[in-house]
């Protein structure tokens, strides 16, 4: 253990000190005392192993210990400053700090904790401070390295002497300079040879005090022992008394102690020893933990996944391909084996689901996360599967509506290849134009052209027109389930009733007479290339051309009787006289057919201009009658 030893002195004037004197011992230079003219040298008194000297520098409140490297008229006219400060015959110039440095230290670590502790008593003062490190003298003990310290006793601030340091005077700021030395010191030394503080031996036999001048004289004169010897021999004797009865006491306690710490002794190892007993139960017990852990989660990983090439989970059972794990057989597999099950069957589920997972789209790996497989928790792992699931199902619904969506697609144009084939290149324009449309309207036009022509034929075999139906010899359209019907349907059943009237009415017009024939506006040779409303006034012109026309009269023209002749010609030299009755329906849908004119025929046929094809037939035509 290193040597604890620290004292702290006063530099007085009234005990004869000088400053400079002090000042060139401590540094084993020399220095003349410039207020009476003496020369101090301690050169040849060797010794000095370093020495430096430290003044306080205050930067924005805050005291920094700041080196100096003085020359002798400095420290000579610092002496001088410090001599004729102090006023008083019994002033302290100084205070003087001796302590021994741990041997154990090497020199350099010596010095730096000689400047680290000089440096702490100058921030906390703002004293200045001089120290050195003397070594042992020859033929002393060679672990008496020493510190010296002076420390000025008013504080430096710019350069000048201040205010007297009076904290420096206190016993409790000898006890706190004592104990920063020894922390400081137990930074350096290793453990078993820190300082301690030094203690007191209750026990130690008492020393003879001083008998003073009296008693000495008695002793010497009657050669008897003085009061103060005989109390003091009568004290001694009672201390001896105590002593031994102390130290059997001290024996007892030490005899108690030995039993106490071999009790001790023994409820440590059985305290030892329950532990032992319960660490190892705990051990068997987080084993069991561990291996019902890796079980369990390779029942969950597995049963979650339904895999049957990666295992199948039975109840208390896991079943792989290459063995069969138990729960009530658990205890007797090894914990490593079930780690490396549960690893093998991860890793198969991470290649399967990774490969699951690259067959899906990008944006649905998107969804999915960029987030390798094996830094995810089973929970994380498990999470993934439904969503997994989910978008292949997705992905394999949208592969079934795009190979129906093709199908679809295939055969609509196959339908408009045949179509297109079917008609002429005025009909694709027409169609073409007619798509642009709202398909609505388009439903609503094509059924009620096709009803119109139904109920203007009144021909069971193409159609039958009931209020809100169109029943036709193969289907039923129905107004109410308009929206239901595909505009392609819609086309069709259009179509192929138009077709049918086309062929009816041909045959129809075919059995008039020339005269008969001549009467009808629309250009009857070509009857497949009229519009749908000129189409509609053919057919009224037809059914009027028919209530005039006597039924016998549908063989040629030679075989008609001169009565329905005669009937023409006055009709004819009627309307020419006369204008045209309301009940006469010739005479009225020439009228309407001038009165309209071409370029409503036109409007119409360019469907694409009017909003809704019913409400701008009746617009156009107030005569015809709509259901």
């Amino acid at each position: 253990m290193a040597i604890n030893f620290l004292r702290l002195d006063s530099l007085g004037r009234s005990q004869g000190k000088v400053l400079a004197a002090a000042l060139a011992y401590l540094e084993r230079e020399e220095l003349e005392d410039r207020r009476t003219g003496l020369v101090y040298n301690y050169q040849k008194r060797g010794g000095l192993v370093a020495k430096g000297a430290f003044f306080p520098q205050v930067e924005r409140g805050e005291c920094r210990a700041k080196e100096r490297n003085l020359s002798r008229q400095e420290k000579e006219e610092f002496c001088l400053a410090v001599e004729l400060k102090e006023k008083q015959k019994n002033s302290r110039l100084a205070k003087e700090v001796l302590t021994a440095i741990p041997a154990e230290l090497p020199q350099e670590k010596q010095l730096e904790l000689a400047q680290i502790f000089a440096k702490k008593l100058v921030e906390r003062y703002r004293v200045g401070a001089f120290w050195a490190i003397h070594e042992p003298p020859e033929g002393g003990d060679r672990r008496n390295f020493h510190l010296h310290l002076l420390l000025t006793t008013r504080e430096l601030g710019s350069g000048n002497l201040g205010q007297k340091v009076k904290a420096l005077d206190a016993k409790s700021e000898m006890q706190l300079i004592k104990k920063t030395w020894m922390e400081l010191a137990n930074e350096f030394l290793p453990e078993g040879k820190r300082l301690e503080e030094p203690q007191k031996d209750p026990l130690a036999e008492p020393k003879l005090p001083h008998l003073g001048r009296e008693a000495t004289w008695f002793e010497r004169k009657t050669g008897k022992k003085s009061r103060k010897r005989l109390e003091f021999e009568a004290q001694l004797k009672e201390w001896q008394t105590l002593t031994s009865e102390l130290r059997e006491l001290e024996r007892q306690r030490q005899e108690l102690e030995r039993q106490w710490q071999e009790q001790e002794r023994q409820r440590q190892q059985q305290e030892q020893k329950r532990q032992a007993e319960q660490e190892k139960l705990r051990q068997e017990q987080e084993l069991a933990k561990e291996k019902y852990r890796l079980f369990a989660a390779t029942k969950k990983l597995v049963n979650r996944y339904k895999n049957p090439q990666i295992g199948t989970d039975r109840e208390g059972e896991i079943l792989l391909p290459d063995q069969t794990l138990k729960f009530s057989e658990l205890s007797n597999y090894s914990l490593e084996s079930l780690q490396e099950v549960y690893q093998t069957t991860r890793r198969k589920i991470e290649r399967d689901l990774d490969r699951r997972i690259g067959q899906l789209p990008p944006i649905s790996r998107q969804i999915i996360g960029l987030r390798p497989l094996k830094e995810l928790t089973d929970d994380g792992l498990i999470g993934l599967f439904p969503t997994v699931a989910q978008l292949e199902q997705s992905e394999k619904e949208e592969q079934q509506k795009r190979e129906a969506e093709r199908k679809r697609l295939e055969q609509e144009l196959e339908r408009q290849r045949q179509e297109q084939e079917r008609q002429a290149e005025r009909q694709r324009a027409e169609r073409e134009k007619l798509r642009r449309e709202q398909e609505e309207n388009k439903k609503y036009r094509f059924f009620y052209v096709t009803k119109k022509m139904v109920g203007l034929m009144g021909n069971p075999q193409i159609g039958t027109d009931r209020e809100g139906e169109i029943l036709l010899p193969d289907r039923t359209l129905k107004l109410s389930e308009l929206k239901g019907y595909s505009l392609e349907f819609l086309e069709q059943s259009f179509l192929a009733v138009r077709r049918q009237v086309e062929k009816d009415l041909s045959r129809r017009i075919s059995q008039f007479p020339p005269e008969i024939r001549g009467l009808i506006t629309h250009p009857v040779t070509e009857i497949e290339k009229i519009e749908n409303l000129s189409f509609i006034d053919l057919i009224r012109e037809v059914k009027a051309l028919e209530e005039l026309t006597p039924k016998k009269t549908v063989r040629p023209l030679k075989k008609l009787s001169e009565n329905l002749q005669q009937e023409l010609e006055r009709r004819q030299a009627q309307e020419k006289l006369e204008p045209a009755k309301e009940s006469d329906p010739l005479p009225r849908l020439r009228e309407r057919k001038r009165r309209r004119g071409q370029q409503d025929e036109e409007t119409l046929n360019q469907s694409g201009t009017v909003d809704h094809p019913v409400r701008e037939y009746r617009s156009r035509s107030p005569d015809l009658e709509w259901d």
